[in-house]
């Protein structure tokens, strides 16, 4: 990314090119850094009761999650929590885009149909 861009800038536009890749790397890991604490926190916020008085809700929700079979469970998390799109999720589990989505529609009617 830093490079693309450093070889399509004249050499004029970038007083000290040391410097400015310091300050790509240095803006692209505090992204990293920020996108895992968010993910951290929705994590905690999912696993923590929404009111002050515990129902059960959540820990119906994991329990129908782990009732999934392996596959869809992978394609929930990476769906909802790794916020990954169908193609991306396909890759990692070296299965079609469309394998992924009929998966997921069939994990989201049965988690509909458990939590009711």
């Amino acid at each position: 990314m830093a490079f693309s861009k450093l070889s399509r800038l004249d050499a004029t536009e970038i007083r000290n090119p040391r410097a400015y890749l310091f300050r790509v790397v240095h803006t692209v890991a505090l992204d990293q850094v920020r996108s895992q604490q968010r993910r951290q926190a929705r994590d905690i916020h999912a696993l923590t009761p929404a009111t002050g008085t515990d129902d059960g809700g959540d820990i119906d929700v994991r329990r129908a999650i782990v009732r999934l079979p392996l596959q869809q469970r992978s394609i929930v998390y990476f769906a909802y929590w790794e916020d990954l799109e169908a193609a991306q999720i396909g890759e990692l589990l070296g299965i079609a885009t469309k394998t992924v989505r009929r998966q997921l529609a069939k994990a989201q009617f049965r988690l509909r149909k458990d939590l009711q």
